[in-house]
């Protein structure tokens, strides 16, 4: 809690009165990232948005939340297990939901399950993120994904 407390500017006093214990720390951490994932997912109508433009615009917000992302992908290892899927299964649901939706629109392939491009998108983007956090990619790589992950699913060639 100590490097916790240096690395957001407080000291661990006053860390320890707004949330005790580490446990109740970790637990307020993982409520606010849920928050966090549900207003992304808020901000965009999945079903109504052209899906092209609502993958792009997930892109773009879950970078902007890259430290909360980060979080989740360490506390719900990228496959999302068993446990995750209990506390993560709106966030599943609403991708799946979108690819779906592209799917049946003939944006995206049909040849993979909507279900295999969540994962692949989440994987992806937690991926991307932590290879930003530890220098690997620019921070700005929104561009890049966007590409990498459409060109891929996409029934035609994107302009």
């Amino acid at each position: 809690m100590g490097e916790l407390a240096a690395l957001t500017g407080i000291s661990r006093a006053t860390l320890h009165r707004y949330s005790g214990t580490r446990d109740n720390l970790d637990s307020q951490l993982g409520q606010h990232a849920k928050e966090a994932l549900l207003q992304i997912l808020d901000n965009i109508d999945l079903l109504t948005t052209q899906p092209l433009a609502a993958v792009r615009q997930l892109i773009q917000e879950h970078l902007a939340q890259g430290e909360l992302i980060a979080f989740l992908a360490s506390r719900y290892p990228v496959h999302m297990g068993v446990q995750g899927e209990t506390d993560l299964q709106f966030y599943l649901e609403r991708l799946d939901a979108l690819f779906f939706n592209g799917q049946q629109q003939g944006v995206f392939r049909v040849d993979v399950t909507a279900t295999l491009l969540t994962e692949m998108f989440v994987s992806l983007l937690h991926g991307a993120v932590d290879a930003r956090q530890r220098g690997r990619t620019p921070r700005e790589c929104s561009k890049i994904l966007e590409s990498v992950f459409l060109r891929g699913i996409a029934t035609q060639a994107l302009n």
